[in-house]
């Protein structure tokens, strides 16, 4: 178990008062990529690998975005789940003719942003693979930091193992709402209150539904550390035995969550 704090006093503070943030923060209905962008960005400038606390924060706001995009799938708002866990924040389209660069709109397409009118596709697409390549300087949000934390070496293969899960689901549940095509999580709703209850499961059961238990259990863990009244956690590796699943493996039981 890594040392619960092995940085000085003015970093132990800011990253208490970072994790109070988080916790008022009414996660998921009240954040967005906007906010985990911010709160990444400070997060970051105490980065401590020696610390505990630091990586169970990191991994509570990994928590938190993964709450934030389920909920975004299960409402129908794919542009805003998709950059969350998918679409780079950041392409640099490079020429290697002329050494000219790009960055790319995240919302066009390559086609729409850089083919010329008049100019065939196929041709378009042929020339595009000669001659640009494309660089990601920041990729989105949740692949971001479900390697960080893969990186760091501190976390439950278990763990990391459960993120990778979720983030499975919320693809999963992108496309069976794309099929179904609701337009909104209105239309949603009202196809729910109409069907039968045997489809009504079968539906829940492709939507995300998370639970926000680990989120939970973390700011426990994060607050025990904080007052020295915890040494170890579920989350993280103890003398090399990967344990977190025993803690509490219900938590992540996506094919069946809580009502």
């Amino acid at each position: 178990m890594l040392p619960a704090s092995q940085y000085p006093n003015e970093q132990k503070y800011a990253l208490i008062k970072l994790n109070r943030k988080l916790r008022s923060a009414r996660v998921p209905h009240l954040i967005n990529e906007t906010f985990i962008a911010k709160f990444h960005t400070e997060l970051m400038i105490y980065r401590d690998p020696a610390s505990a606390y630091f990586w169970l924060l990191y991994a509570r706001l990994t928590e938190a975005a993964l709450l934030c995009t389920g909920h975004y799938a299960d409402n129908c708002e794919y542009s805003a789940a998709g950059d969350l866990l998918a679409n780079p924040r950041r392409i640099h389209v490079h020429n290697k003719d002329s050494g000219a660069s790009e960055i790319k709109s995240r919302h066009r397409s390559i086609t729409e942003q850089f083919k010329p009118r008049g100019v065939d596709q196929a041709v378009f697409r042929k020339t595009f693979s000669s001659s640009m390549t494309t660089d990601i300087e920041e990729p989105a949000f949740l692949p971001l930091m479900a390697g960080t934390l893969t990186q760091s070496g501190v976390f439950c293969e278990n763990y990391l193992h459960s993120i990778h899960q979720r983030m499975k689901k919320i693809a999963d549940t992108i496309a069976f709402l794309l099929a179904w095509s609701p337009d909104n999580s209105l239309e949603l709703h009202e196809r729910l209150s109409l069907t039968t209850p045997e489809s009504k499961k079968f539906i829940l059961c492709n939507l995300c539904r998370f639970h926000p238990a680990v989120f939970d259990a973390m700011g426990k863990e994060l607050d025990r550390i904080e007052c020295n009244c915890q040494t170890t956690s579920a989350f993280l590796k103890r003398e090399g035995y990967d344990y977190f699943f025993e803690f509490n493996s219900a938590w992540f039981d996506i094919a069946n969550p809580p009502n």
